[in-house]
């Protein structure tokens, strides 16, 4: 009875050794880069020769009084929330798809992007805009604040040098969303699942194949104790 207890107690911290721990909910996580900007690689337009000038949050201040004041309401608004797909719906549609709860997404980064020296002309169209931030390993996706809403930048998407790429018209604070569990991200969000009963299921295996072992140890040990009692 007691090796059946030991087994299944083994058995038990194995698996909870094999399932990913959840990160606790927050709305921001510590950037490796110390809050800097992200670093602005290339912004293309054919129809405009504007520059693009990006601004961290630690940075507000530099910015003119209307475009600090949304900055300082996209903060209180990633703060307010432990669920950033209150935010916007579409958020939640985006863990599911890759197999992650919602709460262990958060915003590593919070920065304006703003439009200097465009010469006066009609509408400009989209940048092709290509930025350089530290914590894309993670990404999940880019918000925009804009109008007192917030919307997922649909294309947003890292490329082969792990830069973010993007193409946008109106520019105010932008939010990099990303993942800090530790489970791979998945397509499939039932891999994840998969994953733990396959692993369950060895680690039990190993667990029945040491108690048989053990089994026959322990019987050969009380033959050979009582050839010596003899």
């Amino acid at each position: 009875m007691k090796k059946i207890m030991m087994l299944c107690m083994v058995c038990l911290m194995m698996v909870s050794l094999c399932i990913p721990s959840v990160a606790a909910a927050g709305s921001f996580v510590a950037s490796p880069s110390a809050n800097q900007a992200p670093e602005l690689i290339e912004a293309e337009n054919d129809k405009c020769e504007a520059e693009i000038v990006i601004t961290a949050y630690v940075n507000r201040n530099q910015l003119p009084g209307d475009k600090r004041q949304a900055m300082e309401a996209a903060y209180a608004d990633i703060v307010g929330t432990a669920d950033l797909s209150s935010l916007n719906g579409a958020i939640g549609d985006i863990t599911k798809k890759i197999g992650v709860d919602v709460s262990e997404l958060a915003v590593s980064d919070l920065f304006d992007i703003s439009m200097t020296e465009c010469a006066s002309h009609g509408e400009h169209g989209e940048f092709d805009i290509t930025l350089k931030a530290e914590t894309l390993g993670n990404f999940v996706c880019l918000l925009h604040y804009y109008n007192g809403e917030w919307n997922v930048i649909e294309g947003a998407d890292i490329t082969d040098e792990n830069y973010l790429q993007f193409s946008q018209d109106t520019f105010s604070p932008f939010a990099i969303v990303v993942y800090t569990g530790e489970q791979d991200i998945q397509e499939d969000e039932n891999a994840s699942l998969v994953g733990v009963i396959v692993a369950s299921a060895s680690t039990a295996g190993v667990g029945i194949y040491l108690g048989v072992k053990f089994d026959v140890f322990t019987k050969a040990a009380a033959k050979v104790a009582k050839v010596f009692k003899k």
